[in-house]
């Protein structure tokens, strides 16, 4: 008994305390990834918005996260990436929590632009904190506890959307806003 789980045990990695918590907030964040999936969706049949116009608010939150995720590591040099970490968190959430009150096209592509660049901007402030954290010979390890914690993240963040926009679209994004804020 106790080689099995000797055996179980060696495929995790040991890597310190700090980059377990950070593959956790990966996880956390790619939890909210359950609003990606249903956007257009909502804009269209909740928010009555037209095929077009959910296609330009779309491009705006594609736009937003190539800013973000260019911009990220920079950020990460000037204000720290734990601190990138903290506001990527921060402002999705505030950003999530008010989509659904607005109807403005304008105000909504601003606020997808704005949300997904925090979006973006947490990928390379994640990087810079593996960096800072793992020598060298053991980064793929931590990369690989990384995917593994997203993919999970992002594969319950569908179901759990899915759910979520049948029950009330709305709460793709409450939901997501208060997983912003744990």
């Amino acid at each position: 008994m106790s080689e099995q789980r000797t055996d179980w045990i060696a495929f995790v990695p040991q890597l310190p305390a700090q980059l377990w918590l950070l593959a956790a907030a990966a996880f956390v964040n790619f939890l909210g990834y359950m609003v990606t999936p249903f956007l257009v969706l909502y804009l269209t049949e909740v928010a009555n918005f037209s095929i077009e116009s959910a296609g330009v608010l779309l491009t705006c939150f594609g736009f937003g996260g190539i800013a973000g995720t260019w911009s990220g590591g920079r950020l990460s040099d000037r204000i720290g990436a734990h601190n990138v970490l903290v506001l990527s968190f921060l402002i999705s959430g505030g950003a999530m929590a008010v989509i659904p009150a607005i109807s403005s096209t304008l105000i909504i592509g601003g606020i997808l632009i704005v949300l997904a660049f925090a979006n973006g901007a947490f990928r390379p402030a994640y990087d810079a904190c593996v960096v800072g954290l793992c020598p060298e010979d053991e980064r793929s390890r931590a990369y690989a506890v990384y995917v593994v914690a997203i993919n999970i993240g992002a594969g319950i963040a569908a179901s759990l959307g899915g759910y979520l926009y049948a029950v009330k679209p709305e709460l793709i994004f409450y939901v997501d806003a208060a997983r912003s804020t744990i």
